[in-house]
């Protein structure tokens, strides 16, 4: 070894790209986002920094994919709480903390179907204050139903 530096490995690859997002953006690190990671704040311009372009339709289809995970991930967690209830033994609060998150299922099912089906329209119209605050009781039903069945 001659402790000279390796040129073209992967830190000096690291360092030119940093080079690159610094002098796009006016020296932030975060690519001219002021440190956000995919918003729209700060940096060089009212597009996001050095040029870039966003596809008018990615949000609304990020958005709707963010929808269908939520959704998924509520009916994992009601699954999880019917077994839960059903291999402890069903008692009279065990059983009424199942009907909570069955009702709390099936309502949050109905409020993330047509937020999806509004999110495949052309103009996205915003989300009402009923459906953001039936998906927060919702939210808040399985979380009581868990306490419930976990304690």
């Amino acid at each position: 070894m001659t402790g000279e530096p390796v040129r073209g490995g992967p830190l000096e690859d690291c360092e030119r790209e940093r080079g690159r997002d610094r002098g796009r953006s006016g020296g932030s690190w975060g690519g001219g986002r002021g440190g956000d990671r995919g918003g729209n704040r700060g940096g060089g311009g009212g597009n996001g920094g050095g040029g870039e372009r966003r596809a008018p339709g990615a949000q609304p289809e990020r958005t709707r994919f963010a929808w269908r995970r939520t959704t998924l991930t509520f009916l994992v967690s009601a699954g999880l709480a019917v077994r839960r209830g059903l291999v402890d033994g069903l008692s009279g609060p065990r059983l009424a903390a199942l009907a909570v998150a069955a009702f709390a299922l099936l309502a949050f099912l109905a409020v993330a179907n047509r937020r999806i089906s509004a999110l495949a329209a052309r103009s996205v119209p915003a989300m009402g204050a009923g459906a953001a605050g039936a998906a927060a009781l919702c939210t808040l039903g399985l979380a009581l139903a868990g306490w419930v069945l976990l304690w």
